[in-house]
């Protein structure tokens, strides 16, 4: 059966579409007016501002984006660090294959955070740079369609669309409240502002808004050990701080121009948290004394002219961010690697900027068919200066010195790297009539470092009868090298724990490095879906999809050996070759393209509009039969088996209504198989059999609201079963806090 479902037919998916000219005018149209319900369609899901303000969002539209169909919540790696900083993943492809867009261009400032031995990073992703009171729609693309969005968007796209300006002065103010009925988790404030209105009418409009919050950090002791000792970290606390502006000059009733800047600053205030999940005795110290021990900000800029012409229509902007990371510096090697090394409360910057450039246009035609076809070309330059993780010299390996990388042994080696992407697509959606839409589409890539790629893809639409819609589609999609992985300069360091290690060598692994490398190639999976969609005009809808992305070249810590070096600390180390003999060398290891993977599963949704305009039943599911690391026989992340989402809306008056939802997770495993010394050790063992799990568990919420002309109030609770669970340094890599009251108050004019 596994057999039949991986290896179906290239050319029977050839056949069948995730997009289809239909999905598109329905989200032009969900997005276009806010007090629409949100839209689910095969392969896309656009929540609207009027679900979004349902919900609790305590602190990142992620919160609400991880319950649709096909999203899980992970920190990107298989042994869970950075737990507790979890970020959105498409089909379990990892928040690294998860493009996050704002108003259509990519946001991509977590990449100024350095990039761990497995794949994680400490950062809270790129989905919380705009407040939520001033998000008009999310919409989420899946699979095949994502793929011509180009480098990281193998299992999707996230578009967070900002409201728009109006032609009216209106304005408005809120504040949002979550009280956790325990102490020991953090409360969260938050005030948003927004103004917007005509300064010349109909011709020069402009928008304004700004937003301040802070959450507390959850107290040291949320993960105590049975003797009162705690071993691991809660959720950080945050304070934001954010401003956007924005400009729409209409030329002409068919031509505008848009300025848009923002800027946003989060502080990170420590509660213990590192890449290795237990907190060291400095950590310890430096937790609960309410400091901020990370620091990002983000400036960005950009201009977009969009024409309507005889001919069709045209988008076009050029956009500059700047990211600055700052924050106190940690160890890139042995058990520090990722923990603050302790002393002086020392501040290093991080500092990524992003230049680009994208034109895109829309050309209608008919040629034995109808066609819409769309042509875009697109240019990035990135560039990264982190000195203190990339300048590879001896002292960034403390505790002690394994030994010089001839090739690196330059003191005064720069912490800049830099890198240009440059793209072009071409898609054509042909509508056959009949209900069949057929669009092929292909994008070719280059890519600074790691060449050139060829991004196809074939999606199709069949329309079965008025109540049957099947669609489908098989894509190549890539991810390019990350700017740390590229950077030989970017040295990770361990005497034993975190070098690589089978059961034939475990008695013989000493001391690595692990180095950058420019020889990566792009990673790439091929994406296949099939589904089908039941439907009726009253809104009835039931969704099913089955997907399998075949993951290759996944860029990993390679275990072929690149080199030895002459050990200096080698008695230190302590490390035994053959009996009573130290091992006096240490193996250097690079990033490789080591890994292949596979991902598949069933993803659906069931709309019930149960009275009309009233009450309506929105569940959606998520259930993964693969999720493996060829290589290892791992999990990808520690994430659900499955998913289930539901949630009844009740629109008791114009006024009044109520919301309650209840989300299920299954079952996650942590792996079970061994690829570092570490693994072999934990067990006393010569083969890691240890398959921790975390157990399934629910959340229930509810809330209701009443709306005066211009004012309404919400309030609800969350976690109403109060339902914990506590970091144990195994499958449990994250918490859940318990039940919590919270109110959002808004006043409108």
């Amino acid at each position: 059966m596994q057999k039949t479902l991986s290896g179906l037919s290239l050319i029977g998916l050839a056949v069948i579409s995730t997009v289809s000219r239909a999905d598109q005018l329905d989200i032009i149209q969900v997005t276009a007016d806010t007090e629409q319900s949100s839209n689910q369609s095969l392969g896309r899901t656009t929540l609207s501002s009027k679900e979004i303000a349902k919900q609790p969002v305590v602190s990142d539209i992620a919160e609400l984006v991880r319950m649709q169909p096909g999203v899980n919540f992970t920190s990107g790696n298989g042994n869970g660090s950075y737990g507790n900083k979890r970020q959105i993943d498409i089909r379990s492809m990892g928040p690294e294959n998860t493009l996050i867009l704002i108003d259509g261009k990519p946001a991509t400032s977590r990449n100024s955070a350095r990039y761990g031995r497995f794949g994680a990073r400490d950062t809270h992703g790129d989905s919380k740079w705009v407040p939520v009171e001033e998000i008009d729609s999310v919409e989420v693309i899946r699979g095949t369609s994502a793929a011509r969005y180009g480098s990281g968007a193998m299992g999707g796209v996230v578009n967070i669309k900002t409201k728009s300006v109006t032609n009216e002065l209106k304005g408005g103010l809120s504040y949002y409240l979550n009280l956790p009925e325990d102490s020991k988790y953090g409360t969260t404030n938050r005030t948003t502002f927004n103004l917007s209105g005509p300064l010349m009418k109909d011709v020069l409009g402009f928008r304004l808004y700004g937003s301040w919050s802070k959450t507390r950090a959850d107290s040291p002791s949320i993960n105590a050990n049975p003797d009162g000792t705690w071993s691991y970290a809660g959720r950080e606390g945050l304070r934001n701080k954010d401003i956007a502006g924005r400009l729409n000059w209409n030329i002409t009733p068919n031509q505008t121009l848009t300025f848009d800047v923002s800027y946003s600053r989060q502080g990170n205030i420590y509660s213990g948290d590192s890449e290795s999940w237990g907190a060291n005795d400095a950590e310890k110290e430096l937790a609960g004394r309410n400091l901020e021990t990370n620091r990002v900000y983000r400036q960005a800029y950009s201009l977009t002219h969009k024409g309507k012409w005889s001919w069709g229509e045209n988008e076009t902007y050029i956009a500059f961010d700047k990211t600055t990371n700052a924050r106190l510096p940690v160890g890139l090697g042995f058990a520090m690697e990722g923990h603050w090394n302790g002393g002086d409360l020392n501040f290093t910057d991080s500092d990524l900027t992003n230049t680009r450039f994208s034109n895109e246009l829309r050309i209608p035609f008919t040629f034995g068919a109808e066609h819409l076809l769309t042509i875009g070309m697109e240019a990035n330059h990135s560039k990264l200066n982190d000195p203190s993780s990339m300048s590879y010299n001896l002292r960034n390996n403390r505790p002690m010195n394994l030994g010089v990388i001839p090739w690196l042994q330059s003191e005064n080696r720069s912490g800049e790297t830099s890198l240009s992407e440059y793209g072009i697509f071409v898609e054509d959606m042909i509508d056959f009539g009949q209900g069949t839409v057929v669009t092929p589409a292909i994008r070719f890539d280059h890519h600074s470092v790691s060449g050139g790629n060829w991004t196809p893809s074939l999606n199709l639409s069949q329309d079965v009868n008025p109540y049957l819609t099947l669609k489908g589609g098989i894509a190549r999609a890539y991810k390019a090298p990350n700017l740390y992985q590229i950077t030989e300069g970017y040295v990770l360091a361990n005497r034993q724990n975190n070098c690589p290690a089978t059961a034939a060598n475990i008695t013989t692994v000493g001391s690595c490095y692990t180095i950058g490398s420019k020889d990566l190639k792009p990673e790439t999976s091929v994406n296949k879906e099939i589904g089908f969609e039941l439907h009726n005009d009253q809104g009835y809808k039931l969704g099913l999809t089955y997907f399998y992305n075949d993951y290759r070249n996944k860029i990993d810590a390679d275990e072929a050996l690149l080199g030895t070096t002459d050990n200096p600390s080698y008695r230190r180390v302590g490390q035994y070759g053959a009996p009573g003999q130290y091992i006096r060398t240490t193996n250097i290891y690079k990033w490789g393209n080591v890994t292949r993977a596979t991902v598949a599963g069933i993803e659906g949704y069931l709309n019930l509009p149960l009275i009309t305009d009233k009450l309506s039943l929105d569940t959606n599911f998520t259930y993964f039969t693969k999720s493996k690391n060829r290589a290892t026989g791992n999990p990808l992340n520690l994430s659900p088996k499955y998913t289930i989402s539901s949630t009844l809306s009740y629109q008791i008056t114009d006024k009044l209504d109520f919301a309650t939802t209840y989300t299920r997770f299954g079952k996650q495993f942590s792996k079970s198989k061994g690829t570092r010394y570490m693994d072999f050790s934990r067990t006393g063992a010569h083969d890691m059999t240890i398959r921790e799990s975390q157990g399934s568990y629910g959340l229930w919420g509810a809330s209701i609201g009443y709306k005066w002309q211009n004012f309404s109030v919400r309030a609800g609770i969350s976690n109403i079963l109060n339902k914990r669970l506590y970091v144990d340094g195994k499958a449990q890599s994250y918490n859940e806090p318990g039940r919590s009251y919270y109110t959002t108050l808004k006043y409108m004019f």
